[in-house]
C-alpha cells in the first residue's frame, strides 16, 4: 500500500521493497503486485526480497520455516515466468499451477529487478543465480547470532562477499554485474551521515557498492520532511 502511494506522488524516484520475505505470501500475489506496480509507475520498481529469519512471524502467519530457501527459490522462478504474461504451467514443487496468466506485464522488459537480502553465503548464492542485486545488512556479532547469518561489519565484508557473487555470476554464465545496495548504520544527523558516508563514496564504489541507503528513525512525517530538506542541502 505504501509503494503505490509512493508511486503515485512522484514521477522519478526508484520504489525497492526492503523487504519482503517470499514465504509470507503467495510469489503469484507477489508478482501481480509488482506487476501492476511497475506498469502504473512507468518501470520504477526494485523488488527485494529476502528469506526471513524470524521464526515466530512464519507461525504467526501460517508460513512454513523449514525449507524456507528452496521455497524462496521457487517463488523466483515463479513470479519471474508469471512477469512473462504468458500462461504458466509448473507442473510440481511448491508452487504447482496450470494455466495461470498474470496481467498487465511489468513496463520494464524483464519485469523488476530482483535484489536478494542476506549476508549469508546461501543469499550470495541465490543473488548469482537468480537475482539482480545484493543487499547485504550491516550487523556485528550479537545481530548476527539473533539473525543466523554472518557478521557485515564493513567493507571489507562486502568487497570479499561481492567478489564471490561475481563469480558465482561468472560461472552461471551471466552477462553485466548485479548491483549492491548497502545502508550503513549511523546515529547522528543527516549532515553527519553525509559527512561521514559519502565522503568515502570511492571506497564504497571499490568494494562493489552501486547504490547507499539511508535508514531514518524519525517517526513523523514532519521530522522526515526536515531530513529530506537536510538532505537536500548536504547534497547541493
Amino acid at each position: 500500500v505504501a509503494w503505490s502511494w509512493m508511486g503515485a506522488a512522484t514521477s522519478r524516484i526508484r520504489l525497492l521493497t526492503n523487504l519482503i520475505v517470499a514465504a509470507y505470501r503467495s510469489p503469484y500475489v507477489t508478482a501481480k503486485a509488482a506487476s501492476s506496480l511497475d506498469y502504473l509507475s512507468g518501470g520504477r520498481a526494485i523488488l527485494g526480497m529476502g528469506a526471513g529469519y524470524l521464526e515466530p512471524e512464519f507461525a504467526v502467519l501460517g508460513a512454513q520455516f523449514g525449507g524456507r530457501g528452496a521455497r524462496f527459490d521457487a517463488a523466483i522462478e515463479a513470479i519471474r515466468a508469471a512477469w512473462t504474461g504468458e500462461s504458466v504451467t509448473i507442473p510440481d514443487g511448491p508452487f504447482a499451477v496450470a494455466e495461470h496468466t498474470t496481467l498487465p506485464r511489468p513496463a520494464q522488459p524483464s519485469g523488476p529487478p530482483i535484489w536478494i537480502g542476506g549476508n549469508s553465503k546461501a543469499a550470495r548464492q541465490r543473488v548469482a543465480k537468480h537475482g539482480d542485486g545484493w543487499m547485504p545488512f550491516q550487523q556485528g556479532e550479537e545481530m548476527a547470532r539473533i539473525t543466523g547469518t554472518a557478521v557485515v561489519s564493513g567493507l571489507d565484508d562486502i568487497a570479499a562477499g561481492h567478489a564471490d557473487i561475481k563469480a558465482g555470476w561468472a560461472a552461471a554464465g551471466r552477462a553485466g554485474a548485479p548491483d549492491v545496495c548497502f545502508c550503513p548504520q549511523h546515529r547522528g544527523t543527516v549532515e553527519q551521515w553525509c559527512e561521514t558516508v559519502l565522503g568515502r563514496e570511492r571506497d564504497y564504489a571499490a568494494a562493489g557498492v552501486t547504490w547507499l541507503a539511508y535508514e531514518s528513525h524519525v517517526r513523523s512525517v514532519e521530522e522526515f520532511l526536515a531530513e529530506m530538506a537536510a538532505f537536500q542541502a548536504a547534497l547541493s
